[in-house]
């Protein structure tokens, strides 16, 4: 939490909303309103069709779901279910009408909604992006000049504005790992010398067996650092450097180096700019009349350059440093392709290794006399679904990341696009694959049409669709897939996999080390413990999940209360973890955009644009309604389809900025640069590594700016010269082995209310004995 009134800071309560408080970004805030619309939505499309089947007819509410153990059994089941469902079938056209008209007016409303939560809440509070301005087209220049000085200067004469500083993004790429460790090195000794541990009596012993060597040898290097400690060359001591001769001559490789030097300086003079910097204001209007006036004046010359200025758009935590390089848009176009590949090729492996095994089982089993298989092959198909979604995340997950986007929302955002196209493959490929297993067990069982035809004799793809028999085991198989595989499994197991399980291996790993401390340890928990870093990727689990949904408005009813009931009340498990797991689990993260959640409702246009497509299915042929033929059938739905993409693309973009909420800047002088950076620790200087290390090695500042990392906001250093205006104490330590429930507590208590009972029962009898004598 942010400093209270005496300064300290604490951590959030457990019962923070999430949708009200903004903890980590109004972005993340975005995303817990978006997950809640969609848990809203899907429980009432599930009350709504329960309603429906109460008043109108109860077969709606097993349409399609009822099972038949003989052939006598199919034949009545097959003209029950035929008659019924197109008996019944106004009842989802109506049912179809409303529900996409409230749909799609609902993901409207909700633009509106998320729009203007964001303008609500970037009006009503003052952050770091409001003073800044963005500067482009700078020219290349060397680190031995004084290029943020020289900007400086450049900038306050041309706009007559005064400039706080200027924070100039420098392509560190090849030195990226160096210039990180250096930092959080600096910032494990700083925090150990202000809380130094007790030194013990006796040094512990090194464990001695195998696995304890491969791990200092092997596994801890390449999951951290090589050494407990990185300093400046000429930093180190002469007993430093020793231990580190005798560690490089150590054949075995099992000891563990204290020290390591980096030639810091060498490295900060032969890098060099980047196109982009960050001019700093002291108001928010100060910024506002720089920028108008580098617009006017067609930019500001500097260096050969015209360089232009615009109000920053992010925060500086949403800055990704080292990936601002100097590199042109064909080199990340390439990224970008190469990602897409590694995506195929993961789709290909997928499709290799789990799907084919399965299809091969599921195609080649005799389905003759009505034979299934059985409960293993189930369970199979749920941990395939469970597999290729797992690897379609990683998958998509590394593509972001290595496309080395300079904003987190651009990441986001290529994750959320790439997972959601690899996901809609995986169920395509799926259904399919249904498609075919269901055609092959009606036609072992001989099924026929309502008007007595073999269903092995219907040509047309259509035909076989719409036949009772193929539609009731779509929809169970669509049933399977969705619930528990794809609604519930993944997301229980992911905290388990890659917070708790994790936390677990790396406290036995680094407990039973002792040269394992400091710096290398810091490295080595989050290296381990995957689920310590947060992201909006829900956004694309909750757009798929709700496609997978409105699927089954393509089959029969009676699916239709458990599909939606069951993908509200996950989503609501879902949210809850996710919830928890924002509060105590993740390492402070700030997503100050929205740009990730406008993709997400892009996205929306996908379902709501299917329940159209379904709209136009089942109207075919009803009374009062047109009638085409199977092809124009199909052409006609996708032709919906892209229809109501195109219009829903459209309205986002030019009706749901209409309703937005009007900018207010009656504190655009009152609030201060100083003011906010009191209150919040990441600056546009503090989360720029180069210049900090600038800052210390360069201009030698004193105090230095201290580089920030979440969790250690305390040993910032006050220079308010520089604009350095953060300072605070230590938050308290968090106790990681704190029991969730005080059981101890609860037992108290109730004993405590057994005694008191058991205190109060003589008492009650008297009084009953009175009350007798009196009668």
């Amino acid at each position: 939490m942010p400093p209270d009134e005496s300064g300290a800071r604490h951590l959030w309560p457990v019962s923070t909303n999430l949708m009200k408080q903004v903890v980590a970004g109004v972005g993340t805030q975005l995303q817990f309103n978006f997950q809640a619309a969609i848990i809203v939505w899907a429980l009432a499309v599930s009350a709504a069709w329960a309603l429906l089947a109460y008043f109108v007819d109860d077969a709606l509410f097993i349409l399609g779901t009822r099972r038949a153990k003989t052939a006598r059994q199919n034949c009545i089941l097959v003209a029950w279910g035929f008659e019924t469902q197109h008996r019944l079938m106004w009842t989802k056209v109506d049912f179809m009408i409303v529900l996409y008209i409230a749909s799609f007016l609902l993901c409207m409303a909700l633009g509106v909604y998320q729009l203007r939560i964001f303008q609500k809440t970037d009006q009503a509070n003052s952050t770091h992006k409001d003073f800044a301005a963005r500067i482009r087209n700078m020219p290349l220049m060397e680190g031995t000049e004084n290029v943020e000085e020289q900007l400086k200067e450049r900038i306050e004469s041309a706009t007559g504005q005064k400039v706080v500083g200027v924070s100039v993004c420098w392509d560190f790429v090849e030195h990226e790992e160096d210039v990180m460790e250096l930092l959080e090195s600096q910032l494990v000794e700083k925090d150990a010398a202000l809380h130094p541990e007790p030194v013990a009596e006796e040094e512990p012993e090194e464990p001695q067996s195998w696995f304890a060597k491969m791990e200092r040898s092997t596994m801890l290097p390449a999951m951290a650092s090589e050494a407990n400690k990185i300093v400046a060359k000429g930093e180190a001591t002469a007993e430093e450097r020793a231990q580190a001769q005798e560690c490089a001559g150590d054949d075995d490789g099992d000891q563990v180096v204290d020290v390591k030097e980096v030639d810091i300086i060498g490295i900060l003079k032969s890098i060099r700019t980047c196109p982009d910097a960050y001019a700093v204001f002291e108001t928010e209007t100060a910024r506002d009349a720089a920028v108008d006036t580098s617009v006017q004046s067609g930019g500001i010359e500097f260096n050969g350059n015209m360089i232009t200025l615009n109000a920053s758009r992010v925060e500086p935590q949403s800055v990704q440093w080292p990936n601002c390089a100097n590199t042109d848009l064909w080199f990340k176009a390439k990224r970008i392709l190469m990602g897409v590949g590694v995506i195929c090729l993961g789709l290909a492996v997928w499709v290799v290794a789990f799907y084919l095994p399965y299809a091969w089982f599921s195609l080649t089993f005799n389905y003759s006399y009505g034979r299934e298989p059985g409960l293993m092959a189930g369970v199979t198909f749920s941990m395939v679904v469970v597999a290729g979604n797992l690897l379609m995340y990683q998958v998509c997950s590394i593509t972001a990341v290595n496309a080395k986007f300079i904003y987190i929302d651009d990441r986001e955002v290529c994750y959320m696009l790439c997972y959601c196209f690899a996901c809609t493959f995986n169920v395509v490929l799926d259904l399919c694959c249904t498609y075919k297993v269901a055609y092959k067990i009606n036609v072992g069982l001989r099924q026929k049409t309502y008007d007595g035809h073999l269903l092995e004799n219907i040509q047309t793809f259509a035909g076989r669709f719409e036949s009772y028999a193929m539609q009731r085991l779509l929809a169970n198989n669509l049933w399977a897939y969705a619930f528990p595989a794809t609604f519930l499994i993944g997301f229980v197991a992911e905290p388990i996999a890659t917070i708790y399980a994790p936390f677990k291996v790396a406290c036995q790993i680094i407990g039973s080390q002792p040269s394992v401390g400091g710096f290398m340890a810091e490295q080595l928990m989050p290296a381990l413990i995957a689920g310590t870093e947060y992201d909006l990727s829900r956004y694309a689990d909750v757009l798929l999940n709700v496609m997978i949904a409105v699927l089954i408005f393509f089959f029969p009813g009676g699916f239709n209360i458990q599909m939606f009931g069951a993908l509200g009340v996950c989503h609501i498990i879902i949210y809850a973890l996710d919830h928890y797991k924002v509060l105590r689990c993740i390492k402070a993260v700030e997503y100050a955009g929205k740009m990730v959640d406008w993709w997400a409702q892009l996205v929306l246009c996908l379902p709501t644009a299917l329940m159209l497509s379904c709209l136009v299915f089942k109207a075919n042929c009803e009374p009062d309604y047109y009638c085409l033929n199977d092809g124009d059938t199909v052409i006609a739905c996708a032709a919906a389809f892209f229809a109501h993409v195109f219009l829903h693309t459209l309205c986002l973009i030019f009706v749901v900025p209409l309703f937005g909420q009007e900018a207010s800047g009656d504190d655009a002088d009152s609030v201060t640069y100083k003011s906010v950076c009191e209150r919040l620790a990441c600056s546009w200087f503090t989360s720029n590594p180069i210049y900090c290390l600038r800052s210390q090695y360069i201009y030698k500042h004193s105090p230095p700016c201290t580089f920030y990392s979440p969790g250690k906001e305390h040993l910032m250093e006050l220079n308010e010269e520089l604009g350095f205006y953060f300072d605070n104490d230590a938050a308290p330590e968090e106790d990681f082995n704190a029991k969730l429930v005080d059981t101890d507590a609860l037992k108290a208590n109730f004993d405590k209310l057994k005694a008191q009972l058991k205190k109060d029962e003589p008492a009650d009898e008297q009084k009953d004995e009175e009350g007798a004598a009196k009668a």
